[in-house]
């Protein structure tokens, strides 16, 4: 069972002898870079709403996220507020940037990190970022970053995408 804020819950169910596990290679993960860890400030909502969000199956579009706030930082000089979700006692920042589709998977990759209070300062490692669940089978639907979550650098740091067998152009 899965589940990123604990309103839906997904069941995945594995093949143990499916190809494609039989194929899986590792995650390729970008060397730590510590310009990637950057100062950010969480700004409550006051209440937690409920944010429907884009998937990349539009069968799985309207689902809802409970959305507590944003996180203001700045990235290669530019200011950006982005929509963080729940998840438990944590934050999760779903976003793409420059390499998204490219040498990262897409359509984007998570950030999670502890939960804070309004007005908290904390940091945002991109070192941490993941590939999502549904970044190593083509069976399940990912969430899209919304448009405030796309960052116009690349960003080359955490986990960057699933590794395929050669001539695999998938993920």
């Amino acid at each position: 069972m899965f589940s990123l804020d604990g309103s839906d819950v997904e069941l995945r169910v594995y093949d143990a002898a499916a190809p494609t596990r039989l194929a899986f290679a590792g995650i390729e993960v970008a060397g730590y870079d510590p310009r990637w860890v950057v100062p950010a400030v969480f700004r409550s909502t006051g209440e937690v709403r409920r944010t429907p969000w884009t998937f990349t199956r539009t069968s799985d579009d309207g689902h809802t996220k409970a959305v507590p706030g944003t996180v203001e930082t700045t990235i290669d000089g530019r200011d950006h507020r982005f929509t963080v979700f729940a998840d438990g006692a944590h934050l999760v920042l779903v976003f793409a940037d420059a390499t998204t589709g490219r040498t990262s998977y897409a359509p984007g990759r998570f950030l999670r990190f502890p939960a804070v209070p309004d007005g908290a300062r904390l940091e945002l490692d991109f070192n941490r970022a993941i590939v999502p669940p549904c970044g190593f089978s083509d069976f399940y639907s990912c969430p899209v970053p919304p448009a405030e979550n796309r960052i116009a650098v690349p960003v080359v740091a955490g986990e960057l995408r699933a590794r395929r067998p050669e001539g695999d152009a998938g993920h």
